[in-house]
């Protein structure tokens, strides 16, 4: 397992998407990234050019 740090607004919108009691931040995660059906998430990395 993989530790990321995250700030306390970021942490406090992910606590928010809770849908049941005992959801961990990753299954949140999983959920809210991986899992709902037409969600599109977009990758820029740091001195990409965008057309």
């Amino acid at each position: 397992m993989k530790t990321i740090e995250i700030d306390d607004e970021l942490y406090a919108f992910i606590a928010s998407q809770t849908k049941h009691i005992g959801e961990s931040a990753c299954e949140i995660l999983r959920r809210l990234l991986i899992d709902e059906p037409g969600i599109v998430t977009t990758v820029v990395t740091s001195g990409a050019s965008i057309p």
